[in-house]
């Protein structure tokens, strides 16, 4: 759901069509991806029990963990300034 949104599907008709047309390729790139993705009714009940902020989070750290991972050797070194 979150790639979908993140490619500009506004709708949770939408959303699932999106899903559905890459399931096979986005199985390829995220390890332990089901073959079949949640119905809209599915994804309306998950919709409305997800705290927001809680996503704002997640994606952060995907984001971050991704950066890390293609980080070049001098790029990992991390300064502090105390004041």
């Amino acid at each position: 759901m979150l790639l979908a949104k993140a490619a500009g599907e506004t709708t949770l008709q939408a959303i699932a069509e999106w899903m559905r047309l890459r399931a096979s390729r986005v199985q390829e790139l995220v390890p332990g991806v089901q073959a079949t993705f949640p119905c809209v009714a599915t994804s309306r009940n998950v919709g409305r029990a997800v705290v927001l902020e809680h996503i704002h989070v997640i994606i952060m750290v995907v984001g971050m963990c991704a950066r890390a991972a293609i980080r070049e050797p001098a790029e990992q070194e991390h300064v502090a300034a105390f004041r």
